[in-house]
């Protein structure tokens, strides 16, 4: 369903019940601690993202529907930084902590002969499914150039809450390298 709705707010939402069922596979697989450092990687980037979609949402006027957020790096680029590191965070993109816990979480799907193919098979769908939203995301924050709403509306970032998640963003990147 994230793929194919249009709402902010919901997108994010329903991609986060789709990582609490790879949870519940993972934790059925019989790995604990591998389950623990999903939800704990995802939960953080996951949190990022809700500030920072929060933060998008409250300079359009509390307009969620991502077809209208074209172009939005030209007016609040600090917020789309984070979104967007975030993103890629969650979608598993290489060198970062999403990438080493997808594949683990594949590497031991595979290499378990105990493990059945359906769950192999939803494993992998489940991981398709994120990076498929996550570029669908993308494509509506950046490239959707059919409307600005933005022109509409007097835009600005809010300092204080770019300073916090900066230190959030900080201390997730320092601990997840005393982790690794």
């Amino acid at each position: 369903m994230a793929n194919f709705e249009n709402d902010f707010k919901k997108i994010i939402a329903l991609s986060t019940l789709r990582q609490l069922g790879l949870i519940i596979i993972i934790l059925r697989i019989g790995q604990r601690i591998l389950a623990f450092y999903h939800l704990l990687t995802h939960a953080i980037f996951k949190s990022i993202l809700f500030i920072a979609a929060g933060t998008i949402i409250h300079s359009i006027n509390n307009n969620q529907d991502i077809r209208m957020l074209g172009n939005l790096n030209e007016t609040i680029p600090f917020t789309i930084i984070r979104l967007i590191i975030s993103n890629l965070a969650l979608g598993g993109a290489p060198f970062f902590s999403g990438f080493y816990r997808k594949d683990l979480i594949m590497e031991y799907t595979y290499s378990n002969r105990n493990t059945n193919v359906l769950i192999t098979i939803l494993i992998i769908m489940s991981l398709i499914l994120t990076i498929t939203y996550s570029i669908r995301f993308t494509y509506y924050l950046f490239f959707n150039k059919t409307i600005k709403f933005y022109r509409y509306t007097f835009l600005k970032e809010n300092y204080i809450t770019n300073l916090s998640l900066i230190i959030i963003m900080l201390l997730r990147v320092s601990i997840g390298s005393l982790i690794n």
